[in-house]
């Protein structure tokens, strides 16, 4: 039996490369996704840890109310620190954003977060280790206007010690001596990182944060290990502060970085699952028609003795070299492939840390194993198929008899469907009222996939129906062939629902994308229905900017006024517990004229104090009105506000938030008193062009990293991050959609040389190559239409349940791009089209007589 696998599979080379390749892609995707992420894991976790280096312990505040991020602490903290029993050294460390500009005034972007800290460290200890700049000695900064720079900062941007450059942060750029350049411990690259380093006070300053630390760090003294050191710490500081170690914390900070590579994981291996379902399905109908087409040599077996496990065994044997051979090949290319894509994410601007591409066992052993059990899995039940042949089927060549009934494949797919519609209305329902809306998600995604599974299991049933709807077009517009085409179609529906399948999955996911882009879009739209103000003021990077930007696009003579904002949550006491809110700091006066409130009471001309403007809705929740007094929880303490008012005005801001005072904002949150977006109104008389020129000329020397853009502009740059998203998520599910565009061409030329004789016979009647070649591609169009139309409908109905289960995040406004979707069946349509390309050729170059003799 073993040479009967062998030579099965060296039987149908060409047709089972084609099923090996579906298998070769998904492997490679995810062989390609966990080196990927792997190796950005540890290139980041080599800076993070390097970041620490001679630091035994770090002492930090308290996480904050409702906030896992640890709150400043006064500067005073140090002599204390300091005078504790083991310590040998204690420095105060402060982080924010302070980006270099070159010397063109233009930011120098390595395609990371650029961050302004206080230097600690010297030249052979510390985190942060002075490297000479040729002949030019490297020093420490000591002063309010000077500077050290990370290496690969300085090189990038052709600095050397000596020179004079700008930075810019929280306030106005300013401009620093350049004193020293450094490395972050041992010499690890910072990758796509950059580090402005500067005396305590200094940094301090910089971000936004006087008399204020965000920790200290401690080295013990000879012979104090880091357990005594913290026991010594703690008895010395209270239980108001935090002491940890610094490899611990060394984690911590590469969380952001950590959990941004699992979402990343996630995502990539999700689409990499999908790769290998769609191929699953592939294999199971080849394999399918394979057993079909040798029913003889499978009965011959039968009836020379082979017992039914042992042809069980066979089949399984023909899969397992397949997917063996596709998977080892697809771990090969999947390492090549991402060794490439770091390369060209390094070449357009992101730079990842310097480091070896990292191959784990984990990823050989996962991805091949996952490839040859997809491969096994999907090749089982025709297996199954295959034992059952009885040994008479040897002698006539009889098929397999088989009821063409479809009773539990109909019982099966509608309790599957049946089963899904009260999950998603529970995962709905749940995700609108939950404290954390994308945590219940996991509740819709199951009810989605159990409706997927269901369709699926049921395409079978009406897969004839939906032949004879789609084929009564082409048998009219193209005849014979048509006609011809049509009957194929219809005459094995389980064949043509197991190709249609695989794209139904792509298809679906796809036309799910494009519908949340266009609503996600739709949202940004009727964000602008409460929005007057005709010029919005915002970062070039994801980081605040100081409150005298608000102040002086004010004082412009072109605008009638400004207003700046700021984003936080707090909680409340409401009927389901703790609930959070999203809050917005209101800064300076110019929110009434800049935003259409709708005031049901009270005034939004000017909040002050512990004040708050609440919602109608929200109003309604928590039974409040204007003059009564609620205790809101602040990450730093539970503080008493009065309700000044309720509106009735849609996305403000991005929704329905909370909205207090800058002064109530800043009491309290821990954070840096900085603004995050900026709006501003155009004085009467005054062309919004020449109002924005001024704005832009007022900001452009002291804060180039802001841009003025008119609502417009806003709204389409909002739109145009949208669309790049989008176009990377459709890029990559296209793969799906490739694999099965393959499935497509091998169950096509499998049904060709299922149908032999029967070419045969139409070429011997009169049917020409042209006429054979075309009834083979709208065969293609019109399992591609099924696939195609139900996908895409499926896809509606995806998208309507995300977006509802998403509308407390005020993400999606549901909408459909009737254009868009109408482009995706048309190229659903075209790929069967192509697909058909080899098959029908093949068909077309049979030989008559030669394809009548064989049965």
């Amino acid at each position: 039996m073993l040479k009967v696998a062998l030579r099965g599979v060296l039987a149908r080379k060409f047709r089972l490369a084609l099923t090996g390749t579906a298998v070769l892609l998904g492997v490679m995707f995810v062989t390609t996704t966990y080196v990927l992420t792997d190796t950005l894991d540890r290139s980041f976790q080599r800076v993070f840890s390097q970041s620490l280096a001679d630091v035994d312990v770090v002492v930090r505040g308290e996480p904050t109310a409702g906030d896992d991020d640890p709150r400043r602490v006064p500067d005073t903290i140090l002599g204390a620190v300091r005078a504790a029993d083991g310590v040998a050294a204690a420095h105060g460390f402060v982080q924010g954003y302070a980006q270099f500009l070159d010397r063109s005034g233009d930011a120098v972007d390595k395609g990371g977060p650029a961050v302004g800290v206080t230097f600690v460290g010297g030249r052979a200890t510390g985190p942060l280790r002075l490297v000479d700049d040729g002949g030019r000695r490297s020093r420490a900064p000591a002063g309010a206007r000077q500077v050290a720079m990370d290496v690969d900062t300085a090189h990038a941007a052709g600095f050397h010690v000596g020179d004079t450059v700008d930075v810019l942060s929280a306030g106005p750029r300013a401009a620093y001596e350049l004193v020293g350049l450094f490395t972050v411990g041992n010499g690890a690259d910072t990758g796509p990182l950059s580090f402005a380093a500067f005396d305590l006070a200094t940094s301090q300053r910089v971000a936004a944060a006087p008399g204020l630390l965000d920790a200290v760090y401690v080295k013990g003294g000879p012979g104090i290990d880091a357990a005594t050191l913290r026991r010594s710490l703690r008895a010395s500081l209270g239980p108001d502060f935090e002491v940890t170690d610094a490899a611990l914390v060394a984690r911590t900070n590469n969380q952001d970085v950590g959990e941004f590579v699992d979402l990343l994981t996630g995502l990539l291996l999700g689409f990499s699952a999908l790769g290998l379902v769609v191929g699953g399905f592939i294999i199971f109908n080849t394999f399918t028609i394979l057993v079909t087409q040798r029913t003889r040599e499978l009965g011959l077996l039968r009836a020379m003795g082979a017992a039914r496990h042992q042809v069980i065994a066979a089949v399984v044997l023909e899969a397992a070299v397949v997917g063996a051979t596709a998977s080892a090949a697809g771990l090969v290319v999947g390492v090549f492939v991402a060794r490439l894509l770091m390369s060209l994410v390094d070449s357009l601007g992101f730079r990842i840390p310097s480091g070896e591409v990292v191959v784990l066992p984990r990823t050989v052993g996962f991805a091949f194993a996952l490839g040859l059990l997809v491969t096994v899995g999907a090749a089982l039940w025709p297996a199954f198929r295959a034992a059952r042949i009885p040994p008479m089927a040897a002698i006539g060549d009889l098929p397999e008899a088989r009821a063409d009934t479809f009773r539990r494949r109909a019982l099966l797919g509608t309790a599957l469907v049946g089963a899904s519609v009260p999950i998603l209305i529970v995962g709905i329902v749940r995700s609108q009222t939950a404290d954390d809306t994308i945590a219940e998600l996991r509740t819709v995604g199951l009810g989605a996939v159990l409706l997927l599974f269901g369709i699926v299991v049921l395409l079978a049933t009406f897969a004839r129906s939906l032949a004879r709807v789609f084929g009564a077009p082409v048998r009219a517009a193209a005849g014979v062939p048509g006609a011809i085409a049509r009957g194929n179609a219809m005459r094995n529906p389980r064949r043509t629902a197991a190709t249609a399948s695989a794209l139904v999955i792509g298809l679906a996911l796809v036309a799910m994308v494009a519908i949340l882009g266009e609503s996600a879009k739709a949202q940004v739209d009727a964000s602008d229905s409460a929005l007057r103000a005709e010029l919005v003021i915002d970062t070039t990077q994801f980081t605040g900017f100081s409150p005298d930007v608000v102040a002086r696009v004010a004082a412009v003579p072109e605008v009638a006024g400004a207003v700046g904002f700021r984003f936080g949550s707090v909680r409340l006491a409401g009927p389901d517990g703790r609930e959070r809110e999203r809050v917005v700091a209101v800064d300076g006066p110019g929110l009434a004229s800049a935003f259409d409130l709708g005031m049901r009471s009270g005034s939004a001309a000017r909040l002050s104090g512990a004040e708050m403007l609440v919602s109608d809705e929200a109003a309604a929740r928590y039974g409040l009105a204007r003059g009564d007094r609620v205790p809101v929880e602040f990450p730093n303490g539970v503080r008493d506000v009065r309700i000044e008012g309720v509106y009735t005005g849609d996305d403000v801001v991005g929704g329905r938030p909370f909205l207090v005072s800058r002064e109530l904002f800043v009491a309290g949150f821990p954070e840096a008193d900085l603004d995050y977006r900026a709006y501003a109104n155009v004085a009467p008389g005054v062309s919004v062009t020449a109002a924005k020129a001024a704005v832009a000329d007022e900001l452009r020397t002291d804060f180039p990293n802001l841009e003025v853009l008119t609502r417009a502009e806003s709204r389409d740059a909002e739109a145009e991050l949208i669309d790049q998203f989008l176009g990377v998520l459709v890029a990559l599910l296209f793969l799906s959609e490739a694999i099965a565009v393959l499935g497509i061409v091998n169950t096509l030329a499998l049904s060709v040389h299922e149908r032999t004789h029967e070419i045969g016979m139409l070429r011997a009647v009169g049917m020409t190559r042209r006429q054979l070649r075309r009834s083979v591609r709208w065969e293609s169009v019109i399992i591609a239409a099924i696939g195609g139309s139900v996908g895409l409908a499926l896809g509606v109905v995806w998208a309507w349940v995300f977006a509802s289960a998403l509308e407390p995040e005020d993400l999606f406004r549901f909408s459909i791009p009737v254009g868009r979707i109408a482009v995706l069946a048309v190229v659903s349509l075209v790929a069967g089209a192509v697909a058909a390309v080899i098959p029908a050729w093949r068909a077309s170059r049979l030989q008559v007589f030669e394809a009548i003799g064989r049965e």
